[in-house]
């Protein structure tokens, strides 16, 4: 069975529950995917910072 047409832009709908979950897992996995790409980012930085240490001390001050 088809539903009606529902305006969800309009003023006065209040949205279904489904709706509401449906934008909820949305959020969660745009949010799990960002925090993945920031954590990579980190990740990327943080072994870039070691290198640069590492070559500016020298093959005696690594360790």
């Amino acid at each position: 069975m088809d539903q009606p047409f529902r305006d969800l832009m309009a003023p006065d709908t209040e949205p279904t529950d489904e709706e509401l979950e449906q934008v909820m897992f949305e959020a969660r996995d745009a949010a799990t995917e960002r925090k993945a790409a920031s954590d990579a980012w980190m990740r990327r930085k943080l072994e870039e910072a070691v290198r640069q240490a590492r070559e500016r001390l020298g093959p005696a001050g690594g360790r």
